[in-house]
């Protein structure tokens, strides 16, 4: 690529996506160098102006905006949950709804959210990647790692009654 070309996409990058100038700018690019340059524009052509998130879809960038305004458009007509997109929406809705389109291969276990299956496995695998800096305690979820961390810095914890789940139903209680 010719130092002018290098010099343009420099000055794309640093532009706001709706500020960026057209490839021709007076610059004549061999067909080669074309091929280097023009893959990494069409990537980046939407960028966020709050942050450094680009993309290549401009639907993505709208929905990427939400973070930064707080608009939460999709509605659940069952509760006061409102999220950013259709997919968060529609995952929610299996609360409400019971289902549980993931299934592990292995066993009878079934579940709402891919990333909750991914976790089951790791009980057939004996994975436990979250490890404790102060003890030899392993587990294979982040969260229970988290709870587990709290007996290290003196903070107690009680069940609340009616959890079905291990890792969920405690409340703090005190520090000592």
């Amino acid at each position: 690529m010719t130092s002018s070309a290098v010099d343009l996409v420099e000055t794309i990058y640093q532009l706001p996506y709706d500020e960026k100038p057209p490839m021709s700018q007076g610059m004549q690019l061999e067909p080669t160098e074309m091929e280097v340059v023009l893959p990494d524009w069409k990537n980046k052509v939407f960028g966020c102006a709050a942050c450094s998130y680009s993309t290549d879809v401009a639907s993505r960038l709208e929905r990427h905006m939400r973070r930064h305004t707080g608009e939460k458009p999709y509605a659940c007509k069952e509760c006061s949950y409102r999220g950013t997109d259709a997919g968060l929406l529609k995952r929610h809705m299996r609360t409400h709804t019971g289902e549980k389109p993931f299934s592990c291969s292995l066993c009878e276990y079934r579940c709402a959210q891919a990333c909750t299956l991914k976790e089951h496995m790791m009980v057939h695998t004996g994975k436990k990647p979250f490890v404790c800096s102060e003890c030899d305690y392993q587990c294979s979820r982040a969260c229970r790692l988290k709870i587990h961390m709290l007996k290290h810095t003196g903070v107690k914890l009680e069940n609340v009654q009616g959890s079905s789940k291990s890792n969920w139903g405690h409340k703090l209680l005190t520090t000592d």
